[in-house]
């Protein structure tokens, strides 16, 4: 297999994302804080609607995997450009897999187009970035479960970190008095949020270079609450 990343600018794989989204998070999340808050979760933050919200509103940007051999005509997925009508967090990966969840996630209302079945559904992954002051905030990232355990999350994870050295040099040309900002924590960063029981999650995130940075307790409404760490990856600690 030849796994590609491709950025998510059209409805039709917008509703990909959020098939995939519906399928990973129910399987994940259900065992970790139960069937009620992962279906409000995904009701009120990985919707098809939520997600085209982010993606045009809101400044974030949704990548996704793909099978190069299987999909070799991939971009074709990027249908017709009325399709993409204006602009624009989890889990995270253990080894190849864990949860990244933030208070700024999506909703899940999948349309029943025949497209969105998930034999058509050709990304095993995806994941989402949001430029901030702080650097990037990787607010999901997620793997199909038969597709872990083949690189994919370290790979996403590389592409994160290249897409946050890009963003942090475009913030030191257009203010080169924030370069080499050294305080914590002020100083550039990817960085994201993991549920405190995703052991693995956090694992993964230890061997990439994060640190945790404080414990967070997010009210996410209905009664329910994120119990997560804040976890960082100083860029300016690092070659560029």
């Amino acid at each position: 297999m030849t796994f590609q990343i491709q950025k998510i600018e059209t409805d039709r794989d917008i509703r990909f994302v959020a098939d995939l989204a519906k399928t990973v998070w129910t399987e994940y999340y259900v065992p970790l804080i139960g069937a009620a808050q992962t279906e409000y979760m995904i009701s009120e933050f990985q919707s098809f609607e939520k997600i085209k919200e982010s993606v045009f509103e809101k400044n974030y940007y949704y990548f996704a995997v793909f099978d190069l051999e299987e999909n070799p005509s991939s971009a074709d997925l990027k249908t017709d450009e009325s399709d993409n009508e204006s602009n624009e967090d989890s889990d995270n990966e253990s080894d190849e897999d864990s949860d990244n969840e933030s208070a700024d996630n999506e909703s899940d209302d999948i349309s029943d187009n025949e497209s969105d079945k998930d034999s058509d559904n050709p990304f095993f992954a995806y994941m989402a970035l949001k430029p901030d002051e702080r650097g990037v905030f990787l607010s999901k990232i997620y793997v199909k479960k038969e597709a872990r355990n083949r690189g994919i999350a370290k790979m996403m994870m590389d592409f994160a970190l290249d897409f946050t050295k890009e963003e942090i040099r475009k913030k030191e040309k257009k203010n080169p008095e924030t370069k080499g900002k050294k305080s914590k924590p002020n100083r550039f960063s990817l960085w994201l949020t993991v549920n405190k029981g995703n052991i693995n999650s956090i694992e993964f995130y230890k061997k990439r270079g994060f640190a945790v940075e404080k414990e967070m307790k997010t009210d996410i409404g209905n009664g329910f609450y994120m119990d997560d760490y804040l976890m960082a990856y100083y860029l300016d600690e690092r070659s560029f």
